[in-house]
């Protein structure tokens, strides 16, 4: 049997988590300013990605297509109308909105008040923010196209979209067809677990060294 304590090192390991790699830079050398400033950041960051999966999952499980697209003909091109986000989708929208507020500002901060190691990792996590933002615009389906079935035949949310029955989707721009589709929708299931990742990873690499130390966050030093 492998032994108790050699079982929590592995789990330990393999379960790294936000709170443990805030934890890290916490617990250094940081000044009280910069103690609150972290955790203030910690603590919206985790509820900005719980309620981004929240959102997500409902919106996954229950955008329904819009009856006002049941008579689209295949190649017409797209239609002068639309209906804005409503439900699950709009609440998804709107926490979307508020993590890259988040990622510009408080990153920002964190680069410049803790720790510039994690200059590279808040560019890229704008950037997965953005690739976020532009996937779900791409993947919103009005009506969604199935083998042997009318547009109206169709069932909600993006789920069947991920079928082998899948012929095409209609968004408001665009005809798409089901290897594209499923492509952009798993990548932007995927943008998510990414950008919690590379947070993970900054943090626990920012925990390792001692930030307040770093020639160039001197202006993070507390006077003394």
């Amino acid at each position: 049997m492998v032994p108790t304590t050699q079982r929590r090192s592995v789990r330990f390991a393999l379960t790294p988590t936000l709170l443990r790699a805030v934890a890290a830079v916490v617990h250094s050398t940081l000044d009280p300013t910069q103690h609150r400033g972290v955790r203030l950041l910690a603590n919206l960051s985790l509820l900005l990605m719980l309620g981004l999966f929240a959102t997500g999952v409902g919106t996954f499980l229950t955008h329904q297509p819009d009856p006002n697209w049941y008579n689209y003909v295949e190649g017409q091109g797209v239609q002068p109308f639309g209906v804005p986000s409503e439900g699950w989708a709009a609440w998804h929208g709107l926490f979307a909105d508020a993590a890259f507020m988040l990622v510009l500002f408080g990153s920002a901060w964190f680069v410049y008040k803790v720790s510039f190691y994690v200059v590279r990792f808040a560019v890229a996590a704008l950037v997965i923010v953005l690739f976020g933002h532009v996937t779900g615009s791409i993947i919103r389906f009005n009506v969604v196209k199935l083998q042997g079935k009318e547009f109206q035949e169709a069932g909600e949310g993006y789920w069947q979209l991920l079928s082998g029955d899948l012929e095409y989707i209609v968004t408001a721009r665009f005809e798409m067809t089901a290897v594209a589709t499923q492509l952009w929708v798993i990548a932007h299931v995927l943008t998510l677990p990414v950008l919690v990742l590379g947070a993970l990873v900054s943090l626990r690499q920012v925990g390792r060294t001692d930030p307040l130390r770093s020639s160039v966050s001197g202006a993070a030093r507390p006077a003394d």
